[in-house]
């Protein structure tokens, strides 16, 4: 009897090792953030599903460029967009949430068909319009962003200082 019992415990710690052992295989995989999953006729929706973002994406017809630390690392097109990780958990408590995709990027929410989301006056990186898109809520940090070095304008700005222009 007793030697039963150990033999059914054995048994049952080497099929939680194995299951261990088969899940740590599968750390690479993307696993959605939410397990009540969206709908991907949502901006949300398409975007936290990383198997139907590798299933919809378009490949980069240019590579990244480069900057000031040198070549940028490859990351592919549907690894950019994803959201998920804590990431995306501060993304969903902060006030941007609250705003919505179609707040900062334009385009077409609540439609499964990627050309129609990114449609008419979409735009990938609201950051570039900053006076436009930010600048009701973060109008310090747009003033202070147009001589920032960190971008074109700013460098210029400081490169032409330095040269005493």
């Amino acid at each position: 009897m007793k030697q039963t019992f150990v033999i059914k415990a054995f048994t049952v710690i080497v099929l939680l090792a194995v299951a261990q052992i088969i899940n740590g295989c599968k750390e690479d995989e993307k696993s959605e953030p939410d397990p009540n999953t969206n709908s991907v006729a949502s901006c949300e929706g398409c975007h936290t599903n990383y198997a139907h973002l590798q299933e919809v994406y378009s490949p980069d017809t240019a590579a990244p460029a480069g900057g000031c630390g040198g070549e940028a690392p490859h990351y592919e097109p549907y690894d950019r967009v994803y959201m998920g990780g804590d990431g995306y958990t501060a993304y969903k408590q902060s006030g941007h949430y609250e705003i919505g995709c179609v707040g900062c990027h334009n385009g077409t929410g609540n439609t499964t068909d990627k050309t129609v989301a990114h449609s008419g006056d979409f735009i990938s990186h609201p950051s570039m319009y900053a006076a436009e898109k930010c600048g009701s809520c973060h109008q310090a940090i747009v003033n202070n962003f147009k001589t920032s070095i960190h971008q074109g304008t700013g460098q210029k700005r400081k490169v032409t200082i330095r040269c005493g222009l």
